[in-house]
């Protein structure tokens, strides 16, 4: 039996050479002493483990010697990080590939631009140094000013719609005409940090003006609903509470009981801003 010790750094690897080298390096006495000495050095490696997390705490790794996976001694260029990455199993890093995660490469996310910790940026190779987050590779597009539960909104199949999203749950219900309409009509882009974000500070639903320009120019107070239906500015409420008397033409008699249409129909003397109830009609 062939038996030598290689020393590099801190550790000591004893070397063997035929059938009596598998026999040692498959001990679990030895195992256990050759991991210690290799996360000694691989500390972000080491932090993984105490923490519980990622692929080397899952059931198929963890316990293993480092070598019966990551072997020396092959030249300066092996890759001692091996795998294919069509059958890997995802699921053991504790993160489950889902919808468009499926389909890209493995380096559109392990990446050194989207590491945070400057000595594993360095290494262009890592598969370490990302969270679960979804910012730890995506661009916050609300930039701080939601939650950074991304996955409440957005699915994993596309950013865009964000198809769980509930409106209900800010407060207003979108109901009538509002269903219909894209996002974007009422929460406008802005620029924050020179970048377009949108968020639900850019509509703040205190009123219909908040989004609708008011042709009555205040004349007739702001509860428009007193009058117009969600369903469309231009349908008015057949048993209407609007007070007739702020246009400074009080209804009495036989004015009461008729439709609005029946005199605001574009007539010579009516004015422009009854003109929406004929256009409607």
């Amino acid at each position: 039996m062939f038996f030598a010790v290689v020393t590099r750094q801190t550790h000591q690897i004893p070397l063997f050479s035929g059938r009596s080298f598998e026999l040692y390096f498959m001990s679990r006495s030895w195992g256990k002493n050759i991991r210690k000495k290799c996360l000694s050095c691989h500390t972000h490696l080491q932090q993984k483990i105490t923490q519980n997390k990622g692929y080397h705490v899952s059931k198929d790794i963890k316990g293993k010697a480092c070598i019966s996976c990551h072997s020396e001694h092959h030249g300066v260029n092996f890759e001692m990080v091996r795998f294919d990455k069509k059958t890997f199993n995802h699921n053991l890093t504790g993160y489950e590939l889902k919808g468009a995660h499926k389909k890209i490469d493995c380096t559109q996310c392990h990446s050194p631009e989207n590491i945070s910790d400057p000595v594993l940026k360095k290494n262009k190779k890592t598969y370490l140094g990302l969270t679960t987050t979804c910012t730890s590779c995506h661009e916050d597009y609300h930039q701080k000013t939601l939650s950074n539960q991304c996955s409440n909104c957005h699915g994993m199949e596309s950013f865009k719609p964000a198809s769980g999203f509930d409106h209900s749950n800010t407060g207003f219900q979108l109901t009538g005409g509002h269903k219909g309409v894209s996002c974007i009509e009422c929460h406008k882009t802005e620029t924050r940090n020179n970048k377009s974000s949108s968020t639900s500070r850019t509509c703040p639903l205190k009123n219909c003006n908040s989004c609708h320009k008011d042709p009555h120019n205040g004349s007739f107070g702001k509860d428009c609903k007193s009058c117009h239906s969600i369903e469309s500015f231009h349908k008015i409420k057949a048993s209407s509470a609007f007070n007739h008397s702020v246009t400074g033409f009080e209804l009495e008699g036989k004015h009461r009981s008729i439709d609005c249409i029946k005199c605001h129909d574009n007539r010579l003397g009516t004015t422009d801003t009854y003109k929406e109830f004929a256009k409607s009609n």
